[in-house]
Order: structure tokens, then sequence, then C-alpha cells
């Protein structure tokens, strides 16, 4: 009896090395593939913080505009601002993503300051100061979107920049006409009690 005992012992026992054998050893396995993350540089970084922001400020000033504009031409123009600078937004936000790095979520101190003057406007001289910071607000976009298309870091972020251009030189264009229409219909200078499309007194 006790000789059976030993021989299904010394059985058990065999089978140890072989259990533990086909374990992998620690650091074995396939890691899998590797890992697309790639670190931006300061200077893309940067464009993706002053790209969102200026969406932000477009679309925050552009709801302001469409309680307080007297022009219906300049509410039209307000809501498309919303409509497109969202789109690009939520794009940008998910490539940023992608790229591993966050786009901002609010604004920054100065766009913070410019909403705050522009909301303190009395409605009867606010569309010729929503006209001149929506203007200022698309000729520095088109110059961030122009030289990083050209000379970014990031491939995504240069390809994006390229593709979302055309819509901003076609915003500024539109506030162009508006402003020209309005200084030809003899709309006065913010200030004068007048709104930017309204034709002054004869």
């Amino acid at each position: 009896m006790k000789k059976y005992m030993l021989l299904a012992a010394a059985a058990s026992l065999a089978t140890v090395p072989l259990a533990y054998a086909q374990q992998d050893p620690p650091g074995s396995r396939d890691p899998g593939p590797p890992s697309r993350h790639v670190e931006l540089a300061p200077k893309d970084q940067s464009f993706v913080k002053k790209a969102q922001v200026g969406n932000l400020f477009e679309i925050q000033s552009s709801e302001v505009a469409q309680d307080k504009a007297q022009n219906d031409e300049l509410k039209e123009f307000a809501e498309q601002m919303i409509e497109d600078h969202g789109k690009a937004s939520k794009q940008l936000v998910d490539l940023a993503d992608k790229l591993g790095t966050a786009a901002p979520n609010a604004l920054d101190a100065q766009h913070i300051k410019k909403l705050q003057d522009l909301k303190a406007v009395p409605e009867a001289r606010f569309d010729q100061a929503y006209l001149k910071a929506q203007s200022e607000a698309h000729q520095q976009a088109i110059t961030l979107f122009s030289g990083y298309s050209k000379s970014g870091g990031n491939e995504q972020l240069k390809s994006w920049a390229s593709e979302t251009l055309p819509t901003l030189r076609e915003h500024k264009q539109h506030l162009d006409r508006v402003m020209q229409q309005a200084t030809a219909q003899g709309a006065e200078p913010s200030g004068t009690g007048r709104s930017a499309a309204e034709p002054a007194a004869r």
C-alpha cells in the first residue's frame, strides 16, 4: 500500500515542472502593436490652443449677436458662425485627442475681456462692434492657419488647417462685403448710435 502511495506522489510531482514550462516566462508575451501616440511639439500645441480659443470666441460672440444685433443679415451671419465654428471646434477636439493632447474648453483671459467688452456695447452700436470684432478675429485666424498649413510640425494638424482655411476666408470676405455696404450707406464708426447697416439720416 505504501508503495502505491509513493508512486502516486512521485507522478504528481513530475507534472509540476511541465505545468510551469507551459506558462510564458515574465516579459515574454507579445506586447501587441506599438503605440501610435505622438508627442506634439510646443509649436503644434500652441496652434491647437490658439485655433480652439478662436473657435470658442467666434461661437460665443455670435451667440451674443443673435440677441443684440439690429441687422437681420448680421443675425444670419452669426448663426452661420456658430454652425461653422462649432463644426471646426469638434473636429479639432477629436483630432487633438487622437494626438494625445487636449484642446481648450474655455476662453483665455484676452478673449474673455473681448467678449465682456462686446456684451457691454449698447444695442444701438452693437452691429458695428460685432463686425469689427469678427473682422479682426478672422484676419488673425487666417494668418494663424495659413502659416501653420505651410510650416506646421504635425501633418494631421497641417491637413486640418488647410481644409479649414477656405471657410475662414469666406467668412472674412462676407464680413468685408457687409462693412463696405455699411460704409456706402453712410454708417458712421462705432459710437454714433446707429447700427452697421442703418443708413445715415438725410
